[in-house]
């Protein structure tokens, strides 16, 4: 039988961590970082798509209220796939969104919601806004969409939107 580090022998083991498996948790920066990765590679794929005639403008504004509606339940502690940090989703979420992008919301919604749910639903739609404006951007440069969820301002996206979304410090690109 193989011990943890933390057995005496004839005491049993001192090792009280758990070993249940847990849910990706939304507290987490890297798996915050995967989520919104992906949201963008999907929304990038979809605008090529819709680019070259393959998806209609009505599909594509479905998928993308899709997307808000899932980053919003996503973030607001309703997606069963994913673990919540207590009082973080939406409660505290909402409040940091709350001081760190008041001029972002007010100009999305022309206020600042008091429902905490709202405030990450209009937060999804800004962070597909700004997908969207970063996308435009690298286009109009000539930049290819394959693989673009590696250019730089996709990256700092990602990076700001993530540490965003677990309350971590803004430093830089801030959306106020």
């Amino acid at each position: 039988m193989s011990r943890c580090g933390s057995c005496f022998s004839g005491r049993g083991c001192r090792d009280f961590s758990s070993r249940a498996e847990q849910l990706p948790s939304l507290a987490a920066i890297d798996v915050v970082e995967k989520l919104l990765l992906q949201a963008l590679k999907n929304t990038a794929k979809r605008a090529e798509m819709a680019a070259r005639g393959e998806m209609s403008r009505e599909e594509l504004t479905e998928a993308n209220q899709k997307l808000v509606d899932w980053l919003g339940s996503t973030f607001s502690g309703d997606n069963p796939h994913f673990q919540s940090a207590e009082d973080w989703n939406p409660r505290g979420l909402a409040q940091y969104m709350r001081e760190e992008m008041s001029d972002s919301l007010k100009a999305a919604v022309n206020t600042i919601p008091d429902d905490d749910e709202e405030v990450i639903y209009t937060a999804a739609g800004i962070f597909l806004s700004d997908v969207y404006a970063t996308l435009h951007s690298l286009a109009v440069q000539g930049v290819p969409f394959d693989g673009i969820e590696n250019a730089e301002p996709c990256v700092r996206l990602v990076q700001f939107w993530s540490a965003l979304m677990v309350g971590a410090p803004i430093f830089d690109g801030a959306v106020n």
